[in-house]
């Protein structure tokens, strides 16, 4: 009976452990398995690097090809803006500090104001019309289990993106004040709270509104 209960005092702690450590370092967990099979695959060492103005290149394990993710580079755009620290201009809810950052732990090589309105330009300058609405576009295909072919096709969009992108657009409109800003944050704005039926990103989700994350226009906005 002792041995059983140690047994299972043993298997109770190494649960919590396991359990711990995927909470706490999963994020790390996830990109170091990530670049090994990057590495495997392609030879390439970093599943990101930074360009010249800072704008995040990320390469997949599935494809040998670099590419750019618009949500990243809103995401370290976000980051850049903490340049700004101390200015007049940044005022407003869409500067409150956003408590998740610090969970993706993978801080760029470094953060300057001129990165975070490259970042802005760059959602500017990559905003395309498609079924009728702005939306910062993926294209590339991404696999995605419940998609038609177990992929997402490109081209294809992210209502998490475009709604992320309007924070990112209205702190650069706080600080620089230039138009282009504010009416590309308004047309996300719109095509967010769009149906998907209509080109937007909005469902229901057992009666409630519901932007949805990964849209490919092609799929039954039921099988999203």
């Amino acid at each position: 009976m002792q041995l059983k209960n140690n047994k299972f005092i043993f298997f109770a702690l190494w649960a919590v452990f396991i359990s711990f450590l995927f909470n706490f370092f999963g994020y790390e967990i996830d990109e170091l398995d990530a670049a090994a099979r990057l590495f495997v695959r392609s030879g390439k060492a970093d599943i990101r690097i930074f360009d010249e103005m800072g704008i995040p290149v990320s390469f997949n394990a599935k494809s040998k090809e670099e590419f750019v993710s618009p949500f990243y580079v809103i995401h370290y755009g976000l980051i850049y803006s903490e340049a700004t620290q101390g200015r007049n201009e940044r005022v407003g809810v869409h500067w409150r500090e956003d408590s998740s950052v610090k969970y993706w732990n993978v801080s760029p090589p470094s953060v300057k104001e001129q990165y975070f309105r490259s970042a802005a330009d760059w959602v500017v300058k990559n905003l395309t019309e498609l079924k009728g609405q702005k939306h910062l576009v993926y294209n590339f295909d991404w696999e995605y289990r419940n998609y038609p072919n177990g992929k997402l096709k490109a081209p294809w969009w992210s209502g998490l993106s475009d709604a992320y992108a309007i924070i990112l657009l209205l702190r650069a409109y706080d600080v620089y004040g230039d138009q282009r800003y504010f009416a590309a944050a308004s047309d996300l704005y719109r095509s967010v709270l769009t149906p998907v039926e209509a080109g937007g990103s909005l469902l229901k989700l057992n009666g409630l509104p519901w932007i949805e994350e990964y849209v490919d226009f092609r799929a039954k906005p039921e099988s999203m």
